[in-house]
């Protein structure tokens, strides 16, 4: 068992019999055993990672605000993001936030949400 470096197109397959990239696969099937490889790994690690109670969740806006991780401007940031990706949430969806906070955030304003959230803060 080794490790083949295919120069031209930079691409690493690991853990690989020697027989497999010793003869003359295209660089197209070594990619395609590659990327085949790196998703069995990550869908090994993350049953352990569910298993063990831990899911790779990325944190929304209001859970990093909450535990003092970011400050509250950072909102406009999450927002953009939101904006420029395909995620099918919602954006109060995205961010975190309940309907409360939702209605209270477009209906008043940001202080009011603002208001809201500093309540449930972690100090």
């Amino acid at each position: 068992m080794g490790m083949a470096n295919i120069v031209e197109g930079l691409y690493f397959v690991k853990t690989l019999p020697k027989k497999m990239y010793d003869c003359s696969f295209p660089q197209e099937q070594i990619c395609a055993l590659n990327k085949k490889f790196n998703l069995a790994k990550q869908l090994k690690t993350n049953k352990k990672q569910i298993r063990n109670g831990r899911s790779r969740k990325m944190a929304t806006y209001k859970e990093r605000y909450l535990a003092g991780e970011i400050e509250f401007e950072e909102i406009d940031e999450y927002s953009n993001q939101w904006g420029k990706s395909d995620d099918e949430r919602t954006l109060a969806q995205y961010l975190g936030l309940n309907a409360e906070e939702e209605d209270t955030w477009v209906s008043i304003s940001e202080e009011a949400l603002k208001g809201l959230l500093d309540k449930q803060r972690k100090k």
